[in-house]
């Protein structure tokens, strides 16, 4: 399982490439990841908090 940490949208994520998101305050994201990159991480959620983050 990979980890790694993403800037973007409103806050800092820290993210699980296993579709589950959480911020640095532990709020949990269920997302469906769209796209994977060394670059850069789009990914599509239910509500719309994040369009893009981009690995830091």
């Amino acid at each position: 399982m990979m980890e790694g940490v993403v800037k973007g949208g409103f806050s800092d994520v820290r993210y699980l490439v296993d579709g589950v998101y959480y911020d640095t305050k532990c709020n949990i994201y269920p997302i469906h990841i769209s796209l994977f990159s060394t670059d850069t991480l789009i990914f599509e959620a239910d509500f719309d908090v994040f369009d893009q983050a981009t690995l830091v």
